[in-house]
C-alpha cells in the first residue's frame, strides 16, 4: 500500500454527508453519501495501492492510472440496504493523459464486482490547468481502478472452449489450495469432525478382532 487516508462522519437518513480527502496521490478527493438511516460515526477509507488489489483475480484491461480500495464502514455495511447513493469524485493529471496519449473522455472508474471488472458511468465535470475532474455513483464499495480506455471483463461463461478427450491434471492457482484440499481442511475444523472419525476407527478395529477370534 502506497498511501491511505481515513475520514469519519455521522450519517443521516436521506441527507448528503461529505467525506473530504486531502492526500493528492489518492486521486479521490470527495465521497458524498446519502444513507437510508442515521448512524453512529462511519469511517470512509481510501487505500492507494502499489499494484492491482490482492482482493481481485486479474488487473483491469486498459491503461491504469490508480489502483484503489475504497471502504465505507465495517464489513457488510455499505450495501443498498444502508446506502441510498454515494458519489465518488476524483481527478486525473492532464500530464498523465498526455504521456499516455489519452483524451479526457477516455477515463472511467472501474469497479470489481461479482468476479469481474465493470465500468461505472463516469461523468466529466470540469478541468483546470492541471487536472480533469470526474464523478461516479455507486451503492457499494470494493477494489476500484481509474482506467484509460477501459475494456470490460468478459465473463468466463460466455467463452466456448474446445472439449478435449485427453485427461489432464488440474493446475492449482498460485497460493490457493486445490478444491479437494480446501474442502478437507474446512471439514477438519468442524466441531466433532475428528471425534467422529476416531470412533469409527475404534469400531473397525474391534470388528476385526472379533472376526479373528471366531476364526
Amino acid at each position: 500500500m502506497a498511501k491511505r487516508e481515513t475520514r469519519d462522519q455521522y450519517l443521516y437518513a436521506n441527507r448528503d454527508v461529505t467525506y473530504s480527502f486531502t492526500t493528492p496521490e489518492l486521486a479521490i478527493y470527495e465521497i458524498v453519501v446519502s444513507a437510508t438511516k442515521s448512524t453512529n460515526l462511519i469511517s470512509a477509507r481510501i487505500e492507494l495501492l502499489k499494484g492491482t488489489s490482492t482482493l481481485v483475480d486479474a488487473p483491469p484491461e486498459g491503461t491504469v492510472y490508480k489502483n484503489l480500495n475504497i471502504w465505507l464502514g465495517t464489513y457488510g455495511f455499505a450495501t443498498p440496504e444502508n446506502i441510498e447513493d454515494a458519489t465518488i469524485s476524483f481527478k486525473v493529471e492532464k500530464s498523465w493523459l498526455t504521456d499516455n496519449k489519452l483524451s479526457k473522455n477516455d477515463i472511467s472508474l472501474a469497479k470489481w464486482e461479482s468476479g469481474n471488472w465493470i465500468e461505472l458511468s463516469t461523468t466529466l465535470l470540469k478541468d483546470d490547468s492541471d487536472y480533469v475532474y470526474y464523478e461516479v455513483h455507486t451503492t457499494s464499495f470494493s477494489p476500484f481502478a481509474i482506467v484509460g480506455k477501459f475494456v470490460p471483463t468478459v465473463p468466463e461463461s460466455t467463452v466456448t472452449e474446445p472439449v478435449s478427450t485427453e485427461s489432464a491434471e488440474p493446475e492449482p492457482t498460485d497460493g490457493v489450495s486445490t478444491e479437494g484440499e480446501d474442502e478437507e481442511d474446512e471439514r477438519s475444523w468442524l466441531p466433532g469432525f475428528t471425534s467422529v472419525f476416531a470412533i469409527t476407527g475404534l469400531f473397525a478395529v474391534a470388528y476385526a478382532m472379533m472376526r479373528r477370534r471366531r476364526n
